[in-house]
């Protein structure tokens, strides 16, 4: 059902890029002769292709499938259905980095830090290849807007050591706020290795650097 959904947006969306695109092909295309001509009319012909039935039906078209998108989105990232998103993302090729940078304060902000391992690690079923692999995904795009929250919380479900490393050799405070995250709460006692492992690099970063 995603992949016919996904079909028929990419369709409809590129119609409407082609569409704007054909407005512009003659002024590229022209032979020299015909410059006089086409600039007399150039301006006459923009201003009535914009008002023009076929371009502004094809706008509000646009206009209603990125609402859907935008909706759908919305809907999953506010139920952290992170696997549906992803395949989502895949199969319309939705803008996702653009998405988590408007929705950073909005549909896409984690609570806390606590909350969030807990539900994400529940909704992802990291026990599955194909549930690492969209949290990898979701990783990669969390990496490339900073998200700080959500590549702690990504990062530790993954159990992907150097990129939690990254963050907190720049960040003593996050770091300690994570230690007494996970000590504190039963629910997280299988990250206990892991906290064990980073602090131990962390302190033989530490020792190189005094050196």
């Amino acid at each position: 059902m995603i992949i016919l959904f996904g079909y028929q947006v990419r369709f409809l969306l590129r119609s409407g890029r082609e569409y704007e695109q054909a407005s512009t092909d003659s002024d590229k295309l022209s032979p020299r002769f015909l410059g006089y001509f086409l600039f007399r009319s150039n301006s006459r012909r923009q201003s009535s292709d914009s008002k023009s039935p076929s371009f502004k039906e094809q706008s509000a078209h646009i206009t209603s499938v990125k609402n859907i998108l935008e909706n759908h989105a919305n809907y999953l990232m506010s139920g952290k259905e992170l696997s549906k998103l992803v395949a989502f993302v895949k199969g319309t090729q939705f803008d996702l980095v653009e998405y988590l940078q408007r929705e950073r304060y909005g549909f896409a902000r984690l609570e806390s830090f606590a909350s969030g391992l807990e539900l994400i690690g529940e909704k992802l079923e990291m026990g599955t290849l194909q549930s690492r692999l969209d949290a990898e995904f979701l990783l990669a795009h969390m990496c490339s807007v900073k998200f700080k929250e959500w590549i702690v919380v990504l990062a530790t479900l993954l159990r992907r050591s150097e990129v939690l490393l990254d963050l907190f050799r720049h960040d003593n405070r996050l770091w300690t706020a994570y230690g007494a995250t996970l000590q504190s709460q039963p629910a997280f006692a299988e990250y206990h290795d892991l906290l064990e492992a980073l602090e131990e690099r962390l302190k033989s970063s530490d020792n190189l650097e005094e050196k």
